[in-house]
C-alpha cells in the first residue's frame, strides 16, 4: 500500500518541478528582455527635409465689390454678345540652341521620381549626384517640369528640354552584368 501512495507523491513533484522550471525560465527571459531594452540606444530620429514641411500657397480671391457682383449676376449666362477671351500670343525669341546646349553640357540626368504632386530629377553635375525638385534651380536653370523620359528646364524667358541619358544607365548595367559573368565564371572553375 505504500507503494501506491509514493507514486502519487512522485508525480505531483515531478509537475511541480516541471511548472518551477518553466516558471524560472519564464523570469529569466523577462530579466534578460528588460536589461537588454535598457542598454539599447534609441537611434536619432530623421528629421523632415526642409522643403516637405514647407505650406504651399494658396491662391485668394479678392472678394468683389456691391456693384461687380450685381452686375455679374444681372448678366445672363448664355448672353448672344458673350464671347470666350481672345488667346493673348506670345511671341518666342529666337533662342541659340547651341548656347543652351553650352550651358546645360554638363548637365546629365540620370533619373526621374514623381511623389504625388511633386516632382524632380536625380542629375550629375560636376561629378557630382544631386536630387532637384520642381522648382529648384541648378546651374542658374529652373526645373519648370518633369515629363516621360525629359525634363524642361528654364532660365528667363528660355526653355530648354534636357533628355534622360539611358545609355549612361545602359552601359553602368553592361558593367554590372559583365562583373557578374566574370564571377560565375570564377566559381565554376
Amino acid at each position: 500500500m505504500s507503494r501506491r501512495l509514493a507514486q502519487p507523491e512522485r508525480a505531483e513533484r515531478q509537475m511541480l518541478l516541471a511548472a518551477a522550471v518553466i516558471t524560472a525560465t519564464l523570469v529569466l527571459a523577462l530579466v534578460v528582455a528588460l536589461l537588454v531594452s535598457l542598454r539599447s540606444e534609441v537611434p536619432e530620429p530623421v528629421l523632415p527635409a526642409r522643403d516637405a514641411t514647407r505650406a504651399l500657397a494658396v491662391a485668394t480671391v479678392s472678394p468683389l465689390g456691391a456693384e461687380p457682383r450685381q452686375a455679374m449676376l444681372e448678366r445672363p449666362l448664355f448672353w448672344s454678345s458673350r464671347r470666350p477671351l481672345a488667346p493673348v500670343e506670345e511671341t518666342d525669341e529666337p533662342v541659340d540652341e547651341a548656347q543652351v546646349a553650352d550651358e546645360l553640357k554638363n548637365l546629365i540626368v540620370l533619373g526621374l521620381f514623381s511623389d504625388g504632386d511633386n516632382g524632380g530629377m536625380i542629375v550629375r553635375f560636376k561629378q557630382q549626384r544631386k536630387r532637384v525638385a520642381v522648382g529648384e534651380s541648378i546651374a542658374g536653370w529652373e526645373l519648370a517640369s518633369v515629363g516621360a523620359g525629359k525634363v524642361t528646364m528654364t532660365r528667363g524667358e528660355r526653355r530648354s528640354d534636357v533628355p534622360l541619358k539611358r545609355e549612361d544607365a545602359a552601359k553602368a548595367n553592361s558593367k554590372t552584368n559583365k562583373s557578374k559573368r566574370t564571377i560565375r565564371a570564377s566559381n565554376q572553375r
